[in-house]
């Protein structure tokens, strides 16, 4: 049983962790801001609390909204980011 802990609280940026991500791989985890704006194919959001996950030379954000959850999550590969998960609707 492999579990991931998305969150800690209490939340405040620059908290950041380390953990056994997806595959039992080292993870690393950072709140970078409570500001973060991500705009999807269904909708746009701010004010979202940004966390951003390194593991294996990837890097993630995901973008949480308060009494939403995580709305989306991109991830950076080749210099590149892209959309990856995204909430259909609210």
């Amino acid at each position: 049983n492999n579990e991931t802990v998305m969150l800690r609280s209490p939340l405040k940026v620059g908290d950041s962790w380390e953990e056994k991500g997806f595959g039992g791989e080292p993870s690393s985890k950072k709140i970078i801001g409570f500001d973060g704006s991500i705009t999807t194919p269904t909708a746009t959001y701010s004010d979202c609390l940004v966390l951003e996950t390194q593991q294996n030379g990837t890097q993630s954000k995901s973008y949480f909204k308060k009494n939403t959850g995580l709305v989306a999550t991109t991830v950076t590969m080749g210099g590149e980011e892209k959309l990856f998960i995204y909430l259909l609707e609210d």
